[in-house]
């Protein structure tokens, strides 16, 4: 079954619909093929053909609503109209085995239709849900008769349908000698039940707003309070805000520049922890909003002069939003002495790649801070170095970290001052014995790392 529905309602109860169904079927017989006799003869070799009916309806008719809230409500709708009816051809045969000539008899034989414009009424009950104001699905029952269809005559043998009545006698269908024959098609009423669901469309009835009127700044009717008077010299507030694309994450400390399309810079600011930096009283005209964080480029937005027209006829903000689109890491921490809330400043935290060993270096801020940007799927070794600290290397594999999730990867790095005593507590050696036992390898080859990377450590 497809079809459409339209309605309206003139008040809360009721309303007034037209309906289009289009319907298909499959008539299915019902006349026995086991144990059919003729004449002492077991009837065999069946030929069943059943061909699809289709029927179109196009009805009008009233609705009757039952509504507690604008989330559900109850339809009893009622529609009269007319249809199209075609098909529902259907034959039985089968073979009585007679000796010479075997002969074939149809059993159950019906022409079919092929009639148009009957009348026919529909009755349905539906329930309907809505997701939104204007969007739901709905899920109903129908009845649908139509009255006095005429039966096609089948032109080969000169009758609407023939059939061969039987009796059952203990499981023996016993057919009668001579079949039923009807000649004169039977105006006869055709109906059918069912179940149906779709999607449901509701555009509400705009209501009549009493108090509007026309607003001498926007020169549009709307309903008060009125826009707020401006002049042709007054600015609009433009809030910026920007955000990584794969994370979602707000980016803060990110430097926005919002440039005239000749390339003047004209304001520029740094975005605060919720990632958004505010310009105010920006003139009127076409402009780019740029954005770099960390020495990396952010995608840039568009600002017309458009938006400035309505951003003074509503005495609002144009919001905009740039996009960090990079994905790779920013590789982010301090600088600690080890064991203990003391950053360092002043270091020089060594960064490499350890598959090409190249090398990147940068000096730890008057907070410890570091910031390096590091490919994704990539392994490094860190280290943090100041005269009078040493520190170990460190392995940072960024394959351990989902992009998706975050654009930086957090990491510490302590180093000690020179002086301090290297504990060692798992040098084992069995005391018959001088040889250091296998267990005591990774704190001696800890010690030798360390001597090695920090050549000047005594």
């Amino acid at each position: 079954m497809a079809g459409g529905s339209l309605d309206y309602y003139f008040n809360r109860w009721w309303g007034i619909g037209v309906d289009f169904d289009y319907l298909v079927n499959n008539p299915k017989n019902t006349y026995p093929t086991e144990n059919v006799i003729y004449s002492s003869f077991t009837v065999n070799q069946f030929h069943l053909m059943e061909n699809y009916i289709s029927r179109t309806f196009l009805g009008i008719g009233p609705n009757l609503r039952y509504k507690k809230n604008d989330k559900w409500n109850l339809e009893l709708k009622l529609r009269g109209g007319i249809s199209n009816i075609k098909g529902g051809y259907t034959m039985l045969d089968g073979t009585i085995p007679m000796v010479p000539t075997p002969m074939n008899i149809a059993l159950n034989q019906h022409a079919g239709y092929d009639a148009k414009n009957i009348f026919s009424g529909k009755a349905s009950l539906q329930y309907n849900y809505f997701i939104t104001k204007s969007l739901g699905l709905h899920l109903g029952i129908y009845h649908i008769n139509h009255f006095k269809v005429p039966e096609l005559i089948d032109p080969s043998i000169g009758y609407s349908s023939s059939y061969y009545s039987f009796t059952n006698d203990e499981g023996a269908n016993n057919l009668a000698l001579e079949p039923k024959f009807r000649d004169k098609a039977c105006n006869c009423n055709i109906n059918s039940t069912g179940v149906y669901a779709g999607v449901t469309l509701r555009f509400p009835k705009k209501e009549k707003c009493t108090t509007c009127q026309l607003c001498n700044v926007c020169h549009k009717v709307h309903e008060p309070p009125m826009c707020a008077a401006t002049c042709n010299t007054c600015g609009c507030k433009i809030s910026v805000t920007a955000k990584d694309k794969l994370s979602g994450e707000v980016l803060d400390h990110t430097d926005v520049v919002l440039q005239r399309q000749d390339g003047t810079i004209v304001e520029s600011g740094k975005t605060n922890s919720f990632g958004v930096v505010v310009f105010d009283n920006v003139s009127a005209g076409d402009y780019s909003v740029k954005g770099r964080l960390y020495s990396v480029n952010l995608q840039e937005s568009k600002i017309s002069q458009a938006e400035f027209d309505q951003c003074k006829a509503n005495g609002g903000v144009i919001q905009k939003e740039i996009l960090y689109t990079d994905d790779n890491f920013v590789l982010k921490g301090q600088v600690f002495e080890c064991n203990t809330t003391k950053t360092i400043e002043g270091a020089n935290i060594e960064l490499s790649h350890l598959v090409s060993n190249t090398k990147k270096n940068t000096i730890s801020s008057a907070l410890g801070e570091y910031i390096f940007n590091i490919s994704k799927n990539t392994a490094y070794s860190i280290k943090g170095n100041k005269d009078g600290y040493f520190s170990n290397e460190v392995e940072i594999n960024t394959a351990a970290y989902d992009r998706t999730k975050s654009l930086f990867i957090k990491f510490e790095v302590c180093v000690d001052p020179c002086g301090k005593a290297i504990i060692l507590n798992n040098i084992n050696f069995n005391l018959d014995k001088s040889d250091i036992l296998k267990s005591s390898e990774a704190d001696l080859n800890y010690v030798v790392n360390l001597m090695k990377k920090n050549p000047k450590s005594r």
